[in-house]
């Protein structure tokens, strides 16, 4: 287990979509390059090299061929962060009945500040939840049920 992460909230962005498009196969399996985040977050395609960069230099991502894929470690820690967020996201939604839309927005980037033990307790609060409210699998964790 990654004891700590220690991201910017740009580089947890960037690493989510990665692993999003990962999780989903839309455009990973040829590499995703600066300009696709450039697109995605409006930004310079300089700012999106910079920030991917940084990953690379962490071993975060992989880059060939100049493309940049999600390594080992980086799926490791999208993983950590996807479950946080569609936990909380689960959450805020079940409890306080909140639009799912809305409470991806205002979230974002809060599972930063979130252990993996207050996210087990919430997880066992909401009996495990499979998916979060906009359908997608949340990533098990060592407590939750299997079945």
């Amino acid at each position: 287990m990654i004891e700590q992460i220690n991201l910017t909230k740009k580089e947890v962005e960037y690493l989510i979509e990665m692993y999003r498009e990962y999780e989903t196969r839309k455009t990973y399996d040829k590499g995703i390059g600066p300009t696709y985040f450039s697109n995605k977050f409006k930004v310079s395609r300089v700012t999106a090299f910079e920030v991917l960069q940084r990953l690379l230099k962490r071993n975060i991502l992989n880059k060939i061929n100049g493309k940049y894929y999600i390594s080992e470690k980086g799926e490791a820690i999208a993983r950590i962060l996807i479950r946080r967020h569609r936990i909380l996201e689960t959450f805020f939604v079940v409890t306080l009945n909140m639009n799912p839309n809305e409470v991806c927005k205002k979230i974002r980037g809060i599972e930063l500040f979130f252990d993996d033990d207050v996210i087990d307790k919430i997880c066992s609060f909401l009996n495990h939840p499979k998916v979060c409210p906009h359908g997608n699998p949340i990533p098990r964790g060592a407590d939750c049920n299997v079945s």
